[in-house]
């Protein structure tokens, strides 16, 4: 009879066992980007004429990730989230990087950066959109969607 291997016995044959489980941390998705209004990306859509700007909030960044296959775009991804986490403030988060993180939890975690190649796609969002450099903050979000 075969035993999954984390499944804990009365009497563990290895306490090694129980120590990793007891001492796994979870790791946790943090993201960098910069911070749109569902407004904001709606008037990007309609400057560009897309019909994704008919969209209800609740699909907003689906579609915008859509419209970005589309367009070859692989470099960007938006992600619904709230910002700052726990506001009820819904934005969009059009994420440049993201990785699950080791060492951050949802509490404390550092930010990222934002480096030059960063700011020379956000010229190229900005010159598409009609926004202006100030109206899209960057930002980092650690766990975008809730999970902890």
């Amino acid at each position: 009879m075969s035993r999954h291997p984390l499944t804990l016995q009365s009497k563990p044959k290895s306490p090694n066992l129980i120590l990793f489980v007891l001492s796994h941390k979870p790791m946790v998705l943090k993201i960098a980007g910069w911070v749109f209004s569902f407004e904001q990306v709606r008037a990007w859509l309609k400057k560009q004429d897309h019909p994704y700007q008919h969209s209800p909030d609740e699909f907003l960044a689906t579609e915008l990730n859509f419209w970005f296959r589309e367009r070859n775009i692989d470099y960007l991804w938006a992600v619904g989230t709230d910002y700052p986490r726990g506001s009820m403030q819904p934005v969009i988060v059009l994420a440049r990087r993201r990785r699950e993180d080791p060492k951050s939890t949802v509490s404390h975690f550092y930010r990222v950066r934002e480096l030059d190649a960063d700011r020379e796609v956000k010229k190229q969002v900005l010159e598409e959109s009609g926004l202006n450099d100030e109206d899209l903050p960057w930002v980092t979000v650690v766990d975008p969607f809730f999970e902890y």
